[in-house]
């Protein structure tokens, strides 16, 4: 069923290019330059550098000592407070790719890896303050509300998940169970592949899947133009149907309607918090290898997503 859906999506979007390829020529020439512009240099060196420390033991060295707060405030080992910290600050889809690495390599269990799934993937503070509100909102002074609203509705949904039953497989006498013990660890890392090699195999996977995040980013471009096409005498129903699907577009086009700030605000950072389908594809293609289940990632981006509308709203009304 699953195949029969993509491929019906394929020729949807083979039929548009046919049929107007001066939209389809626009939404692919956007999509590019989202890639190129943003993605490609903002990701590509994180996920080089993140390769090359998976391949050794950076990941204990670096955050051993501070499994007491990832444990307390987060609820994950050192291991998944590394998918989570990069995946909040370096942006999307960095935080599902570390996750998919990491439950490969034995770093974490398959219970947190679900868990990181629905939480570690977010926007970067970049893409928030200098694409959203600076490039697209012309409102910069909205910055404190921004990243209030958006982290704060990542924090409240790590809460509601682990409330939901996640945390019980990170009690103290527990958090390190789903870990390799120190000498299996380094057991398994006493032979490592010599350096150059290394480096070049962090630098391959790291071209390998940004690539392939640009293929992903051009056709749900593309797939947006054919949404706003599809939706122009509904303005509003178009702009949240481009926010469900490719958050760039989407925020643009919710940015534009003469809508109340609060409200207009609210919904383009619960689209941001979303991330969109788009996202959505990326982070499955990332996960593909481990065996993963998007499902969790999911029902994560939907609960952020309403925790970033409320509490945005709720900051209007204090705030404002």
């Amino acid at each position: 069923m699953r195949r029969k859906l993509f491929y019906l999506f394929l020729g949807i979007l083979l039929l548009f290019l046919l049929l107007d390829p001066q939209t389809a020529f626009v939404s692919s020439k956007n999509g590019l330059n989202l890639w190129f512009q943003t993605v490609l240099p903002s990701l590509l060196p994180f996920m080089i550098l993140s390769n090359f420390i998976l391949a050794g033991q950076g990941i204990h060295r670096l955050l051993n000592h501070f499994s007491g707060f990832f444990r307390l405030a987060f609820g994950v080992t050192p291991s998944g407070g590394y998918a989570l910290l990069l995946g909040l600050f370096c942006g999307y889809p960095m935080g599902a790719k570390l996750t998919a690495d990491l439950y490969l390599a034995g770093k974490i269990s398959r219970r947190e890896a679900d868990y990181l799934l629905a939480v570690s993937n977010n926007p970067s503070p970049t893409f928030l303050t200098a694409y959203l509100l600076v490039g697209t909102l012309h409102r910069p002074e909205l910055t404190p509300l921004c990243l209030s609203a958006v982290y704060g509705g990542f924090f409240l949904t790590t809460l509601i998940f682990r409330l939901a039953g996640h945390r019980r497989s990170f009690r103290a006498g527990e958090l390190f169970a789903c870990e390799l013990s120190e000498n299996e660890y380094q057991k398994e890392t006493s032979h490592p592949l010599p350096l150059g090699k290394r480096i070049d195999a962090s630098i391959m996977n790291g071209f390998t899947a940004v690539t392939k995040l640009g293929g992903y980013i051009l056709m749900f471009s593309i797939l947006a133009g054919l949404l706003g096409k599809l939706c122009q005498g509904a303005p509003l129903l178009a702009a949240l149907a481009l926010g469900i699907t490719e958050i760039s577009t989407g925020v643009q086009q919710l940015a534009s309607l003469p809508l109340p700030l609060p409200l207009s605000c609210s919904l383009i950072f619960a689209c941001t918090a979303f991330g969109g389908l788009s996202i959505a594809a990326q982070a499955s293609s990332m996960i593909q290898p481990s065996g993963l289940s998007l499902g969790p990632y999911l029902a994560g981006k939907c609960c952020c997503a309403v925790c970033t509308f409320c509490l945005c709203l709720l900051l209007f009304v204090i705030v404002l």
